[in-house]
């Protein structure tokens, strides 16, 4: 008996697992098709990739879009980017 409720345990992890839709994958291959249409057929694939994130992530982008001071203090962080001149 202790056999048999160690097998019933295993099938039910593996049902707790299972996705109960594929909606994620399915939206995420529908913003690939708008994405990539014909014109931008030569777009490089790492910009294809943060586009489809934008997109797929629609909630979390607009939020960011927003209060655009989080994105442009991170941006500042990340180089100096003022000109030195010389004397």
């Amino acid at each position: 008996m202790g056999q048999s409720f160690g097998k019933i345990k295993k099938v039910i992890e593996r049902l707790l697992v299972i996705p109960v839709s594929s909606a994620p994958a399915e939206r995420s291959f529908s913003t690939m098709k708008r994405i990539k249409t014909y014109l931008r057929t030569s777009m490089s694939t790492t910009r294809l990739h943060n586009l489809a994130l934008i997109s797929i992530e629609r909630e979390l982008s607009f939020e960011l879009i927003q209060d655009l001071t989080k994105i442009v203090d991170e941006f500042t962080k990340l180089k100096n980017r003022r000109i030195q001149f010389t004397k």
